[in-house]
């Protein structure tokens, strides 16, 4: 499929040690295109990292 650029867009709260992401789809295309599903996912890998840490000391 062509005609079907995913934009993605990042915004950084430097006050609240955050980063927000967003997609938008913008159909160049010349037919009518059906999204049935858009799936996002975000891993915090120093959380991750830290929760492993203290259930491994805790054994």
């Amino acid at each position: 499929m062509t005609g079907l650029p995913a934009v993605l867009q990042y915004k950084v709260f430097n006050e609240l040690d955050a980063i927000t992401r967003s997609v938008r789809f913008e159909n160049i295309g010349s037919s009518n295109v059906t999204l049935r599903r858009v799936l996002s996912c975000n891993v915090d890998f120093v959380t991750v990292i830290m929760i492993c840490a203290i259930v491994w000391f805790m054994r």
